[in-house]
C-alpha cells in the first residue's frame, strides 16, 4: 500500500469515528439505492390537492390527494394524518400487485385487493415513495 492510500483509510476511519453521517441520512442513502432499477417507469405527478388548494378544499390542510401515472396506469393515494400518517390508494390495475410503501425509516410491504385497492397504517416518518411490482415496475417521486 502506497502513502496515498494509507492516507485515505487513515482519513476514513477518523471521519466515521469523529464524524459519522447522522442515521437518518444513511437510512435515505440505503432507501435511495435500494429503489434504483433501470427497468422501473417513474410515475409522472398529475395531480396534487396542494396544489388545487384554490379549487377543492380537504378535510385537513395535511391530508393530501395525489395521483400518479405511467403509460396507461395510474395510481391514486390519499396520504392521511389522523393521529399517525397512513396511506389508503388504489391502482387501476386488474389482478393483485405487489406494492411497497418506502420511508426513510422502513419499507411496508402490501398486496392490492382484487379492485385494486391497498392501505397502510404504519408508515413511520416521511417522506414516502411507492413502488408497484408490474412489469416494468411502476415508482413514485418521494413525497409528503
Amino acid at each position: 500500500m502506497d502513502d496515498d492510500t494509507a492516507l485515505e483509510a487513515d482519513l476514513r476511519r477518523a471521519v466515521l469515528l469523529y464524524d459519522p453521517p447522522p442515521a437518518t441520512a444513511v437510512r435515505a442513502a440505503e432507501a435511495a439505492f435500494a429503489i434504483r432499477s433501470v427497468d422501473a417507469e417513474l410515475a409522472m405527478l398529475t395531480f396534487d390537492s396542494h396544489v388545487a388548494a384554490g379549487a377543492v378544499r380537504t378535510s385537513s390542510a395535511r391530508d393530501r390527494l395525489l395521483t400518479f401515472t405511467a403509460g396507461t396506469v395510474s395510481l391514486d393515494i390519499e396520504l392521511r394524518y389522523d393521529t399517525k400518517p397512513h396511506i389508503i390508494g388504489r391502482l387501476d390495475h386488474s389482478g393483485e400487485i405487489r406494492v411497497d410503501v418506502r420511508s426513510v425509516e422502513r419499507t411496508v410491504t402490501v398486496t392490492t385487493d382484487e379492485l385494486g385497492r391497498f392501505s397502510v397504517r404504519s408508515l413511520g416518518k416521511g417522506p414516502y415513495s411507492l413502488r408497484c411490482h408490474l412489469d416494468p415496475d411502476i415508482v413514485t417521486e418521494w413525497f409528503s
